[in-house]
């Protein structure tokens, strides 16, 4: 969105990122990151089942060093060829420019942001939880010259909110030593 400054010209806008980008401080709280699992041996194969959970709480951002943020801004109306003063237009959304703002006499005024106009939520990091379920199967042999392993395995992430995608993954590995 395009922004005017109350002591510039009517047709000198401003991109929002100029005037909106502030320093906040970053509060994020509770992340938790908890795995289960059982493990079955018996002679040389293993078996073993688990389940893990990660998420986090929501964040929240505070405007930093008191926000230093100057009213003299306002979202961009529309002017007209002969306009001496900028326009505002503050029920404008991202998509549809609204009318000029006017006052009660019918008469165009200046609407400027305030920082309480700033909506911080937009901006925090969402609560997270994803679900982690995994299976591995191995085999070993301890021989008397060589020893070897085989190993395999599998696991699903299910997201239940604002996590990533569905992943889901294979693995094996072997190794020998002598």
């Amino acid at each position: 969105m395009m922004y005017n400054q109350i002591d510039r010209g009517p047709n000198l806008s401003l991109p929002g990122v100029n005037i909106l980008t502030r320093e906040v401080r970053v509060r994020s709280w509770n992340f938790v990151d908890m795995t289960f699992g059982m493990r079955f041996k018996m002679k040389e194969l293993e078996v073993e089942a688990g389940y893990g959970i990660w998420g986090r709480g929501d964040g929240r951002l505070e405007w930093k060093y008191d926000c230093q943020f100057p009213e003299i801004y306002g979202i961009a109306g529309k002017w007209t060829l002969g306009d001496t003063e900028p326009k505002t237009a503050s029920a404008s959304t991202i998509d549809t420019l609204a009318d000029n703002d006017k006052d009660a006499d019918d008469n165009d005024t200046f609407v400027t942001i305030k920082p309480q106009d700033v909506c911080l939520r937009t901006g925090a990091d969402k609560s997270v939880i994803n679900h982690r379920v995994h299976v591995a199967l191995s085999k070993n042999h301890i021989g008397e010259k060589i020893d070897g392993m085989f190993c395999a395995g599998a696991y699903v992430e299910m997201p239940q909110r604002n996590s990533s995608l569905k992943l889901w993954g294979l693995w094996g590995k072997f190794g020998t030593a002598f």
